[in-house]
């Protein structure tokens, strides 16, 4: 599913420019084949929020259940928010084990190893500090903890 905030946002009005509120109009086709194509016409409100330091921007409302959001997908025949349409971000499907294990890949990329837990932990980077360098290395051990903990409870 692809968001549309950005192609939409392209045809908005300059932030400092323009009414508070607009309204997108959606006129499309929708179907399964040609035979079954029917005529949508969707109303999308937009409207501006301000960001503190970092100006303004348009979100949608979205028409499934008003909230004001940044992104809307497309949902069999209409567009309308995440939760509306039921989808979750990645790390909510995943368990407290793999979260811990793409935490410790993570780590270990970033100190220049291949990001695997089998490989030895890599060699502290050139221009780190020693400090950090332990720091970021106690931080994998312990987010690959619960994977240990679950091989233990195995019987490995």
């Amino acid at each position: 599913m692809t968001p549309v905030s950005e192609s939409l946002a392209r045809a908005l009005p300059d932030a400092h420019s323009g009414p508070e509120h607009l309204q997108a109009v959606l006129e499309y086709w929708t179907g399964r084949s040609m035979e079954d194509l029917q005529p949508v016409r969707d109303i999308i409100m937009l409207a501006r929020s301000r960001r503190g330091f970092a100006g303004e921007r348009w979100q949608f409302y979205c028409p499934g259940c008003r909230r004001q959001v940044a992104d809307l997908y497309l949902q069999g025949a209409y567009f309308r928010c995440r939760k509306c349409c039921g989808l979750n971000y990645r790390s909510q499907r995943m368990t407290r084990v793999d979260r811990g294990l793409e935490k410790a890949s993570r780590i270990r990329k970033r100190l220049g190893g291949t990001g695997e837990y089998a490989d030895p932990e890599p060699e502290r980077p050139k221009g780190m500090r020693r400090k950090t360098y332990e720091r970021l290395i106690e931080e994998a051990y312990e987010a690959e903890e619960p994977y240990f903990e679950r091989l233990r409870g195995k019987g490995f």
